[in-house]
Order: structure tokens, then sequence, then C-alpha cells
């Protein structure tokens, strides 16, 4: 930890020997990854943008962003010609969100598509496809079975049965959901032959792009899930989240994958949260290199935690008091994105990471 105590680094046992023997280098950066979270994401704001602004242009060669949910969401942005500001236009928009109480799933779903079309334009979503450097990877999972449908009398009994056959084996989470990738270029951005999960590569097109993203971020029974990715009435899509939480996966092993996240520890799927057992060890992630806060830096925070879903429940009608309180949590990230480029900067990012 640098001597600011703000940021913890962990590093996999190869992205360690890595560091030690040749340091930190942005051309040494092959993949970035975002989790799902909501708005958990607000704390590490100025670490994503950091990382679109001041690593990702330095990278080498072609370079995999992977992400679930509003992880999907920020990798997105991050694809656009001008990433900070699409950054900081899905912070503002996320933030000002405003639901009239009680909220339904159909409100959630048309602000969040609001927040969707105010953020990433049709110019930036014809970037993002002819992008040639990135390779943008949007997670889905596909409904199966009783999942296939929306109402609640489908999703509570649906993901119940998900819960307790997940508990039993992560393999199992296959009865219940597909994972789909959607892809710009088409290229796996992972070793599938050692993944515990089947998936299915689709290609990210200018005309389905609005609707994956809407799928990857829609939470079953808070917001309805997508039956038609371009065309494909038959399947309902639901939040990347449900297969890929944190995005625990068996990376490829050339390079170094760089990943921003809010919690000291990773959860491979959504169903995995309470799942103490069922945390990332250190064989799977091999080659990652992980930033997020310290406790200490959390306790520093306006009521001591990072910002969640739960703040809707909490600030209740105070939309303004809520949209307030994440944009502090937010800027309050300046001293993360400082700290990160403090420790870039002395070379010193070898000793100070931890190994998972």
């Amino acid at each position: 930890m640098s001597q600011n105590n703000n940021l913890v680094i962990k590093a996999g046992p190869k992205a360690l020997k890595h560091l030690k023997k040749n340091g930190f280098n942005p051309k040494d950066v092959k993949a970035i990854s975002a989790a799902a979270g909501g708005p958990k994401w607000f704390v590490i704001y100025h670490l994503t943008r950091y990382i679109a602004e001041h690593i990702l242009p330095f990278t080498e060669g072609k370079i995999n962003l992977l992400g679930s949910s509003v992880g999907g969401w920020q990798m997105a942005c991050m694809s656009t010609s001008n990433p900070g500001p699409a950054l900081q236009r899905l912070r503002d928009r996320y933030a000002d969100e405003v639901y009239q109480m009680p909220i339904t799933t159909d409100e959630i779903s048309r602000g969040c598509h609001s927040t969707l079309l105010k953020t990433i334009t049709d110019d930036d979503i014809s970037f993002i496809i002819n992008n040639q450097k990135v390779n943008l990877n949007i997670f889905a999972a596909r409904g199966k079975g009783i999942l296939r449908g929306t109402s609640k009398y489908n999703v509570y009994p649906g993901l119940l049965f998900n819960f307790l056959t997940n508990a039993l084996s992560r393999k199992l989470i296959g009865l219940s959901f597909d994972r789909y990738i959607f892809s710009t270029q088409m290229e796996m951005p992972f070793d599938q032959s050692k993944s515990v999960l089947s998936t299915d590569l689709v290609q990210l097109d200018q005309q389905k792009f609005r609707d994956v993203l809407m799928a990857t971020a829609a939470i079953p029974l808070v917001m309805n899930g997508v039956q038609s990715v371009n065309g494909q009435e038959h399947n309902t899509f639901w939040d990347g989240g449900l297969t890929d939480y944190h995005m625990v996966l068996p990376y490829y092993q050339e390079g170094l994958v760089l990943m921003p996240h809010f919690f000291p520890d990773l959860a491979p799927g959504w169903m995995d949260k309470s799942l103490k057992y069922r945390r990332a060890k250190g064989e799977d992630l091999s080659n990652v290199i992980m930033v997020h806060p310290s406790a200490e830096y959390v306790r520093s925070l306006p009521k001591g935690k990072i910002s969640s879903r739960d703040d809707f429940l909490e600030f209740g009608e105070d939309q303004d008091g809520r949209a307030k309180y994440w944009t502090e949590i937010s800027e309050r990230g300046t001293a993360l994105k400082d700290e990160l480029h403090e420790i870039i900067q002395s070379g010193n990012m070898a000793n100070i990471a931890v190994e998972f």
C-alpha cells in the first residue's frame, strides 16, 4: 500500500513476478475489465477515467475490454474516441436519474434507456464498432426455462432455483442462464477451454448495440429483461453479472489484465455474493492487477461506505440528496486516481502490490 493508504494494489502470481522484473508499463496491458455493481462504481469513477485517459492510449496492439452490467457501460465509454468525457456523461446521467415513487421496473428501464441515449451517441457507436485497436466485449445472460419469461411469477422461482443450484456448483448456472458475449471483433477475450461455463460469442454491431447495453444491465426484478436483441424474439436477456459479476475469468496469459474494482475481493457470479467460499483465489487471477479503495479510505467517505442501490431506498423521495451524495462519493475518488498516478510514476508498484 502506498504512503497515503487510499489505494490497495493486488496482483496475481504471474503479474507480481512481471512487476518485479519489468515494473508497470501500459504497453504490457492486454485487457481491462470492469465488474457489475450498479452505483458502487461511483467510488472508482476517477480511477476508471484515469485508466481510460492515461493507460489505455499507451497500450500496444489490440486490447480486450470486458464488462458486465454497469461495467459493460464503462467499457463501452472507454471504447469511444473521447473516453473521459463519455465516462463523465455516464456518471452525471446515472447520478441524476429521477424516478416517481414507488419505483417500477418499467420506469427504471425507461430511465436506464434515457441515460444510455444521453451517454453514447450514434457517432460513438459507429466509432466503437470500427475501432480496430479495441475489442469491446459486453456480457449478458440469456434466460433458460422459466427465466425466459419476465413476470415476477417466472423470475422469483427462477432465481431461487438458480441460487440453490449455483450454491452446489458454479457449473450449474448453465441450468438457468447461458453466458453470451457480444464482441465487436468476434474474438474470445479469455481461454474458453478453461472456463466452467460455456459461452456464445455474438457479433456486436451498430444495430443491436443499445439493446445489448440494456440487456447487460437488466437486473431481474429491478429492470425488464430484454426480449429482442436484433430480432431474437424467443430469448430474454438479463444482467451479465448473473454469470460474470466481478469478471473472474481464465484470462489469456499474454500480458497483464488491469481491473479497477470497488471491493477487496472478487465473486465470480451475482449469486456468489453471499457465498464466502466462492471468492476468487490467486490461481484464478494469475496475470491480473486489481486496484481498489482501502478499508481506511472507505471509512473516510460520507456515511462510511461506498454507494449502492440501497441508497434509492435510504434517500427515498430526496433524489437531489442522493444525486449529490453519489457525486460527492465519485469526486472524493480523485484521491485514488492521484495515488495510482503517484505509484506508476514512482516505478515502485512491485513493492506496493500484494499477492492475491
